[in-house]
């Protein structure tokens, strides 16, 4: 059995093409736990409403925690050999998680993984979402396109790709078995995810990753994301520093890769929270981080000197802020 855990807060306009998705998947074994985290629309109740309708749902309601909290909760819930996180207001192909049971099954692998696109406009999911997939028994892999990365390539997808590898930071587009997440919960921090999956693939042996889209990422102009500068936006660098820490001292490729993700985010939050209440939170967060890091930054023999040199005068704001007006100026007399 699966267990999916989807996190829900004041949704209720994407809420049903979520569930549906879910409800309506060609893998049927699914156990289906909402968590809905103090809605104060209607989702609360449209949860209700589906629990009465499939037995395989199960809502649990809860006082306002934030999404990683909601997801703590579900997984102290799970029943499930395999365990997956969708976002309640995204919307799953209906091969999804067939094709990723079958992958996962198909050798000893600790998750299995699809890509997925953004959407901007819900409607137009219902023309994506034809059959892509024909499984025969005997050859379920053979029509899906796949590769096995290694843990080596898992974190550097992890840190040092630019945004198609979305895909490998998020957690609602991966299967993961249910053993792989033991002791395991989501810290409270933005991007909750990388931090998450940091950790996952520290332990993971062997993965699997289609390059089928079979997730649709849904588009909101008020969701976490997309709400522009704030608390959250000014703490980013918080979640590349958990992930240092977790890394093992001795390991200093992967720290290597943390390092340089982290000296770039440092200056892009710091100048774009200028001008704003959240601007001493970006500098107060930077700083304190480079004091700590510094000589790791420094020492690392993983890191090129000349992008030594060229982020540490990044991490000195007004050089940054030059830098930017130079690239800035560069790509309109380009065009």
């Amino acid at each position: 059995m699966i267990s999916v855990i989807v996190p829900i807060y004041n949704i209720v306009d994407y809420l049903p093409h979520c569930l549906d998705s879910i409800v309506n998947q060609t893998y049927r074994d699914l156990e289906i736990i909402l968590v809905d985290d103090g809605s104060t629309d209607s989702s609360g109740s449209l949860c209700d409403e589906y629990a009465k309708k499939d037995s395989r749902v199960r809502v649990i309601h809860k006082a306002n925690g934030g999404l990683s909290d909601a997801r703590n909760v579900g997984l102290e819930q799970v029943t499930g050999e395999y365990v997956l996180m969708p976002d309640g207001d995204d919307v799953l192909h209906p091969q999804m998680i067939e094709t990723l049971y079958n992958l996962i099954i198909s050798g000893d692998y600790d998750f299995s993984m699809c890509y997925g696109e953004k959407v901007w406009d819900i409607s137009l999911i219902q023309d994506k979402s034809k059959s892509i997939i024909k499984f025969a028994p005997s050859h379920k892999l053979a029509e899906i396109p796949f590769t096995e990365p290694n843990r080596d390539e898992l974190m550097n997808l992890l840190f040092c790709g630019e945004e198609i590898h979305l895909w490998y930071a998020v957690a609602w587009n991966k299967l993961y078995r249910r053993s792989l997440l033991e002791g395991m919960r989501f810290e409270d921090i933005c991007p909750e995810d990388i931090e998450f999956n940091n950790r996952v693939f520290l332990k993971t042996r062997k993965a699997i990753v289609t390059s089928l889209c079979l997730y649709y990422y849904v588009q909101r102009s008020n969701s976490i994301l997309h709400q522009g500068v704030n608390q959250t936006f000014a703490k980013w660098s918080i979640a590349w520093y958990q992930c240092l820490n977790t890394i093992p001292v001795e390991n200093t490729l992967y720290r290597g890769w943390v390092l340089r993700q982290l000296y770039r985010t440092i200056p892009s939050r710091i100048l774009l929270t200028r001008g704003t209440p959240y601007h001493h939170i970006a500098l107060e967060n930077g700083n304190r981080i480079i004091r700590r890091t510094y000589k790791m930054f420094i020492t690392n023999r993983y890191i090129p000197i000349v992008e030594k040199i060229q982020l540490l005068i990044y991490n000195v704001p007004i050089c940054y802020r030059l830098f930017i007006s130079m690239t800035e100026t560069w790509a309109k007399i380009r065009k």
